[in-house]
């Protein structure tokens, strides 16, 4: 259980619950809380890319790699896979849900790939990435400043 300074503003409210009435917290309260506690913004998971990330060159761990830059440019990564098959050689941005400009932000944090939107009904993700040979993850300078 999480302790709480007593001084502290309490964000419940009462709620209607049958005959009884209830203390509780809506959405917008809890929202306040997860913000002002933890830092944590409930919202703005509801406004980031989400991104399935598949290994289409066959060079094993790229689509880790590549996941790995995803979320350094504040991009969700939902899994990561192996794709149908290890030839591709041009990585795909396929986004499906949202517009060329979804793909383009997927692009710019790869610094590869071809853009194509192929629209779905489907809720799983936005844009689906499929690693071909042609990308290439950023060198790590700190091991190479080491000399390893």
């Amino acid at each position: 259980m999480l302790a709480r300074d007593p001084g502290a503003p309490c964000a419940a409210r009462h709620v209607a619950a049958g005959r009884r009435t209830r203390r509780g917290a809506g959405p917008d309260e809890v929202a306040d809380l997860l913000k002002s506690w933890w830092g944590v913004d409930p919202n703005a998971a509801k406004s980031q890319i989400r991104v399935v990330v598949f290994n289409g060159s066959g060079k094993p761990g790229i689509a880790g790699e590549a996941a790995q830059e995803l979320i350094r440019a504040q991009i969700r990564v939902v899994d990561t896979q192996n794709a149908d098959r290890f030839d591709y050689a041009e990585t795909k941005i396929v986004v499906r849900r949202g517009d060329a400009a979804v793909g383009e932000k997927v692009r710019k944090a790869l610094g590869v790939g071809k853009v194509v939107l192929d629209p779905s009904d489907e809720n799983v993700t936005d844009v689906v990435v499929v690693v071909g040979k042609d990308y290439q993850p950023p060198k790590d300078t700190k091991n190479e400043q080491k000399g390893n």
